[in-house]
């Protein structure tokens, strides 16, 4: 019997001193309509009247190396999601944030203090994120 177990993805363990709230930070939270996606890979939609170069400069500039941001046309330009059709495209955000190390930015006005306290999340870039976890074993 061959016995086969996986996931869809794996995980990190995060820290909690790290932990970045966009609700507390007025700076993040400027142009910024609406956030969606994971606490590793944030989505930003942002207001009409904003520029989403200039959210994702800002927002560059603020979390440093705590975060890789793009814009949507960057992120797809590089392929990240592989080929995207014209009628998906208005679904992903207009600004991608993707944490690095053990950052996790949430977005406590919409998000339960449960949610935004998760002591283990995915879908960032490294590697233990996106890694697809197998085991395989003969019994």
């Amino acid at each position: 019997t061959l016995i086969v177990i996986t996931a869809d993805h794996g995980m990190i363990e995060v820290d909690p001193d790290q932990r970045i709230d966009i609700a507390e930070q007025p700076d993040l939270a400027r142009g910024v309509r609406l956030v969606g996606g994971e606490p590793r890979a944030v989505m930003l939609y942002t207001e009409d009247d904003a520029d989403p170069d200039e959210v994702a400069e800002r927002w560059q500039n603020i979390l440093g190396e705590r975060a890789v941001v793009r814009t949507r046309a960057q992120a797809i330009a590089l392929g990240l999601f592989g080929p995207v059709d014209d009628r998906v495209r208005p679904m992903i955000g207009d600004v991608l944030v993707h944490a690095a190390g053990r950052v996790t930015i949430v977005d406590s006005r919409t998000q339960t203090d449960k949610a935004t306290r998760l002591p283990s999340v995915h879908g960032s870039l490294s590697m233990a994120e996106s890694d697809i976890p197998l085991l395989m074993d003969v019994a």
